[in-house]
């Protein structure tokens, strides 16, 4: 008992509780997410640049673009190191405008904004053969 306590110690002590209780913030590919902070940011890090980008707009204004579907993370931190902001990003394709269509064992996904088009999808039963990209229509 006396160790848990004296672990629930340290972690209150230097602040380094688990990521589980990390914010989501969720982001559209190709779409922004505004930032807005309390003091000024210093350091801004995403950890994987290639699914998701920051423009700083200020030191106070951030935006977050989405790049490509996945998941990374943002750190803010202010000049002494302190952090202003953690969060888990998760970027996704829009919903809103993708049709996918099932034919047997093929799975063929198309973003249809204002004219359908091909697109590969993470995770799709076809995504490898897809290759057609930009391609509407099919056989």
């Amino acid at each position: 008992m006396r160790r848990y306590l004296a672990a629930i110690a340290v972690f209150a002590l230097f602040g380094t509780l688990p990521a589980a209780a990390a914010e989501i913030m969720n982001v559209i590919v190709d779409k922004t997410q505004i930032v807005r902070l309390n003091r000024d940011a210093s350091v801004v890090m995403i950890a994987n640049p290639n699914i998701a980008d920051v423009a700083v707009e200020s030191p106070r204004l951030i935006f977050v673009i989405g790049r490509k579907p996945g998941e990374t993370n943002l750190y803010i931190l202010d000049g002494n190191g302190r952090q202003l902001l953690y969060k888990d990003l998760v970027v996704q394709a829009n919903p809103e405008r993708h049709v996918t269509v099932h034919r047997a064992t093929k799975e063929v996904t198309f973003s249809c904004a204002p004219r359908c088009a091909q697109v590969v999808t993470p995770g799709a039963a076809d995504a490898k053969k897809a290759g057609g990209a930009g391609k509407a229509g099919g056989k």
